[in-house]
C-alpha cells in the first residue's frame, strides 16, 4: 500500500493487516525545503504549508514507533 502517516496508524490500529511499515523522508526539513524551492514549482505560500505538513507526519510518525 501506498499511504500517509494517518493511514497507517489506521491500518496498524485494525490489526487486520500485517505488514511492515517504511517511512520514506529526506535527509532534513531543510533539505526539503531546498529540493521544493530548486524545482521552482511552489509558491512561498504551497512551499510554507508542504514543510508544515512534512514536519506534522515526521512528529506523527515518530510517536507511532511503527516506522
Amino acid at each position: 500500500m501506498d499511504i500517509d502517516v494517518k493511514g497507517a496508524r489506521d491500518v496498524h490500529k485494525s490489526g487486520v493487516v500485517d505488514c511492515n511499515y517504511v517511512l520514506v523522508t529526506t535527509p532534513s526539513i531543510d533539505e526539503l525545503r531546498k529540493r521544493l524551492e530548486a524545482r521552482g514549482t511552489e509558491t512561498e505560500e504551497t512551499l510554507n504549508k508542504r514543510v508544515g505538513n512534512a514536519e506534522t507526519e515526521l512528529k506523527t510518525a515518530e510517536e507511532l514507533g511503527i516506522f
